[in-house]
């Protein structure tokens, strides 16, 4: 009998209020933001750990059904540097369905994991050599494999916004390339979009000479790592999404290469609101088999899969752009700036990747770039949403910046009308329920105890149980206005002020209850979910 269990479907990690995350992986993160990129699924997860007598297909016979009406049950087994990321789990739930539960994946949650260092350049060889059967790989890991069309793919400046990738995804060139990945010992099953890397600084970059020299974090590639040294920069890897946070907020990092959802989920702009309006490079995760577990596949399998596969591209496809900008628009109500640089430190730019890029698969950029340009692709990384101004100079970057950061009420008197009680509430979040939300790692492994202490003079400390050395209390200042509720927190022991939450509440029979919630930390919405109790 296969174990089976609830499949995660956010993708943030680390603590539930921005803590450690490494956005190696192309995704966690507000009733328009977090809980529109929930989606809950019941598929057959089988985490390793608890397979039991399951063996995962590639590795020896398949576990037989208890009941034997439907014959075996297919156990594969999956690595992924995201486990928690929202397309996966669409996949695993569409394979559910079509097999009727029949084949049951298993997701390895820690070799490739993206906050195991060094996990996910593992991945690329573990699939060509059949240690996993499935796979959910960053494109440009697997073009560091040495396949062409996905190093072609990662050309810098060429399918450099949201709607250049999903066209992308859609079209005949994502179909060659996943058809050549044969060659390299994969069966290409799915090209899922995300959201295109960008600049994010600690001061506005508009002309060419703002980049040099700035220490901008990459992730792990040697590729990435080449592109900003030809712009100018110097590039940082190796470090964690804690480390970066922190070397942030301390000055020891003047920027990172990254994108809405990671910055997002990480906290990154409460040191560096400063987003540019142009993407680098663009992103993609690839689904695909090893090609030696393919071929044990009966045809019906195969066909369920790639069916499954074809669905979960459509479905991201479909909402990453709308994902895209409900995640900016909290960001800038947070005070990030997007900020457009000289047409002219742009063309340099342009000029100077393409002298660092050599390019053996040229005629293949040319295809990609025409399908960009064919897509409506431009300057812009993607269409700012409503409340996002975009800046042309520093000195107006910076203004927009202190003008759209959210100032507490320096009152210390709550208004006059309805208002949450004064008082000790209590809420546990279980286990369960992280991995339902997606949230992974060993801050989450058990149920958690949270107090929030409401005092009259409007006040808040936020307290859990069992804590960690990374978390520690929370505190700050709240307002109700109606039915409205905003809480703004204070500097926390690393001199890190989090960003307001936002929500509506009511209160009934002891029971505090929240609904339309506004968070730029997807982590933070498994604590509005649950109904809090006033224990005093």
């Amino acid at each position: 009998m296969v174990t089976a269990a609830r499949t995660p479907c956010l993708r943030a990690t680390g603590h539930h209020r921005l803590r450690a995350r490494t956005d190696a992986i192309g995704r966690v993160e507000d009733d328009t933001v977090a809980m529109s990129r929930r989606a809950t699924v019941t598929g057959r997860v089988v985490v390793v750990m608890l397979l039991g007598a399951a063996v995962c297909f590639g590795c020896g016979a398949p576990v037989v059904d208890k009941l034997g009406g439907r014959g075996a049950i297919v156990a594969l087994r999956l690595g992924a540097a995201d486990p928690g990321e929202p397309s996966l789990a669409h996949f695993i739930d569409a394979l559910d369905r079509t097999t009727a539960g029949r084949m049951a994946v298993a997701v390895d949650r820690t070799t490739y994991y993206s906050e195991t260092r060094g996990g996910p350049a593992l991945l690329a060889p573990d699939l060509q050599a059949g240690a996993v059967d499935l796979a959910l790989i960053p494109s440009r890991d697997w073009a560091a494999a040495g396949d062409p069309g996905f190093v072609a793919l990662q050309a810098p400046f060429a399918a450099t916004s949201t709607i250049a990738t999903t066209t992308l995804a859609r079209s005949d060139i994502a179909r060659k390339l996943l058809e050549d990945m044969a060659a390299y010992g994969a069966v290409g099953l799915g090209l899922i979009p995300g959201e295109p890397r960008r600049l994010l600084t600690r001061e506005p970059v508009v002309h060419q000479s703002d980049l040099s020299g700035l220490r901008i974090r990459v992730s792990d590639s040697a590729r990435t790592m080449a592109l900003v040294a030809a712009l100018g920069a110097d590039p940082v890897q190796g470090m964690t999404a804690a480390d970066v946070r922190a070397a942030l907020h301390d000055g020891a990092l003047d920027g990172a290469e990254t994108a809405p959802v990671y910055l997002s989920q990480n906290g990154y702009n409460l040191s560096a609101p400063y987003l540019s309006s142009f993407a680098l490079i663009p992103k993609f995760e690839v689904l695909a088999a090893s090609s030696r577990a393919w071929q044990k596949l009966s045809v019906g399998d195969r066909e369920a899969i790639s069916s499954a596969a074809a669905e979960t591209v459509a479905w991201q496809a479909s909402r990453l752009a709308a994902d895209e900008a409900a995640e900016l628009s909290v960001l800038c109500g947070n005070g990030l700036v997007v900020v457009a640089p000289l047409p002219s430190s742009l063309a340099a730019w342009r000029s100077a990747a393409a002298r660092h890029e050599a390019a053996p698969a040229g005629a293949i950029v040319g295809r990609v770039r025409a399908v960009a340009l064919q897509a409506g692709s431009g300057d812009m990384a993607s269409v700012l949403p409503p409340g996002c101004r975009l800046a042309t100079s520093a000195a107006q970057a910076r203004e927009m910046h202190l003008s759209a950061q959210p100032h507490p009420s320096p009152s210390p008197a709550p208004p006059a009308g309805p208002s949450i009680p004064p008082g000790t509430y209590q809420e546990t979040v279980t286990a369960e329920q992280f991995a339902a939300g997606g949230l992974n790692g060993p801050d989450f492994a058990e149920d958690v105890v949270y107090t929030w202490v409401f005092g009259p003079d409007g006040t808040f400390v936020e307290t859990q149980e069992p804590d960690y050395p990374d978390q520690g209390p929370q505190s700050g200042r709240y307002t109700v206005v109606g039915d409205r509720l905003s809480m703004s927190y204070l500097p926390g022991p690393d001199g890190v002020t989090l960003p307001p939450e936002r929500a509506r509440w009511s209160f009934y029979a002891g029971t505090l209850t929240f609904s339309h919630v506004q968070v730029q930390d997807r982590g933070t919405v498994p604590l509005y979910e649950q109904p809090w109790h006033k224990v005093r």
